[in-house]
């Protein structure tokens, strides 16, 4: 089957970030598939396309980067919508593997089920527009109609809809979408990816990191990551000569302000360290010498109660236990299968508390190792996540 997967962002681990569509497409190219994916363009490099472990990987010319405003993301994403659908409309594939964000992801699928006949699944990863509605960043009336009506065209033209959290799922169905066309798929754990064993070389790591109680960031760095959190937590730790530190890995418009910040209360390259973005071998690599990782939200709740952040199955793949300072289906989750604590998202005294506490109860910090390592090898697997979205996909093939 020939198979066409948009994805604007897609990333390879050696560039970082979320990998969710190389894992699903390598999978898919060792089933004998074979596969295109259409992205945007990285940086000032204008390769027209490659090829990366058997996928075929087209890249249209509509640069993005986390450090667009408004205005310029959205001609991004509409420059992307066009030209990868003539794009796409040209391989002429058997099926179509559309994932969002952008919402304009769609255009392009619903563009090649009219001209080409060929069915597309839609894979739902942020609840667009209902995010940056609730976050105050989508604020016209008549822009907010627009996107309703590009996510109910998302929805009714797709052949089946994917979610990667649960919540996500009965937030899609309560829009009128019969369940029978929705099912949820989670993020997944990289195990090729992140090391699972239990003693590691710590001699690369900076001295003053040495016999310190690290805890990893890795992920996106923007007001609603909500990380000014943690440089609080890092002075908290610093009033209480704590052997917590803090180590943030990532990019985003925040990023200048949170080290101006961190600076100004004297914890930064002390308690919190920040190394910018790196690939997921090196996140990996810094996960493996980790006591604990951190994800967090700030904000509105439509921000974090379906959020499936990618941070927090590659803590489980590594077999770290993860902290959360927000409410959402993560933090159950994280709570029911014994894998991580929920920690006071407004006193961070209260928060380095319970971290401490936590980190100091190794029979919990061992079960807690031993269930993320289970989880990852079994219903978290991303290998057999790629086999279930291959197998709705399989059943969409163009006859």
């Amino acid at each position: 089957m020939k198979i066409v997967y948009l994805h604007q962002h897609f990333r390879t681990p050696e560039m970082g970030g979320g990998t969710r569509s190389y894992e699903f497409a390598k999978q898919w190219v060792i089933k004998g598939h074979d596969v295109h994916i259409i992205t945007s363009r990285i940086g000032a490099a204008k390769i027209p396309s490659t090829v990366v472990d058997g996928i075929k990987v087209h890249y249209i010319s509509s640069r993005y980067d986390n450090s667009f405003g408004f205005r310029k993301r959205i001609f991004s994403f509409i420059k992307f919508a066009v030209l990868s659908a003539f794009k796409a409309s040209r391989l002429n594939p058997d099926a179509i593997y559309a994932t969002s964000t952008p919402l304009t992801i769609c255009l392009p699928a619903i563009y090649c089920k009219i001209i080409r006949r060929v069915n597309y699944v839609f894979e739902v990863r942020d609840l667009w527009p209902d995010v940056p509605i609730a976050m105050g960043v989508l604020r016209s009336k008549s822009l907010i109609r627009v996107a309703q009506i590009l996510e109910k065209a998302a929805y009714r033209f797709s052949s089946h809809i994917i979610t990667i959290s649960p919540t996500m799922r009965e937030n899609v169905i309560e829009k009128g979408i019969p369940e029978n066309k929705v099912t949820c798929i989670t993020q997944g754990c990289d195990n090729s990816i992140f090391n699972q064993q239990e003693n590691f070389d710590t001699s690369w790591l900076p001295k003053e990191l040495k016999d310190k109680k690290i805890i990893v960031y890795a992920g996106a760095i923007s007001t609603a990551n909500d990380l000014k959190y943690l440089v609080d937590l890092a002075l908290e730790s610093k009033n209480f000569q704590s052997d917590i530190r803090f180590v943030i890995f990532g990019e985003g418009l925040h990023l200048s302000f949170l080290r101006d910040y961190a600076t100004k209360l004297n914890v930064l390259n002390e308690f919190i360290y920040f190394y910018g973005h790196v690939s997921k071998f090196e996140v990996s690599k810094w996960m493996s010498v980790s006591t604990f990782t951190v994800a967090t939200f700030g904000g509105p709740s439509a921000l974090w109660i379906h959020g499936a952040q990618n941070k927090f199955f590659d803590s489980i793949s590594a077999g770290k236990p993860i902290a959360t300072n927000y409410l959402g289906w993560q933090t159950r989750f994280s709570i029911e299968e014994n894998i991580g604590i929920y920690i006071d998202p407004s006193n961070v005294t209260v928060a380095l508390a319970q971290l401490t506490q936590t980190i100091n109860d190794q029979k919990w910090m061992t079960n807690a190792g031993e269930n993320c390592r289970y989880l990852a090898n079994n219903s978290l697997n991303r290998k057999l996540l790629a086999e279930q979205c291959l197998e709705i996909l399989n059943a969409f093939e163009k006859r």
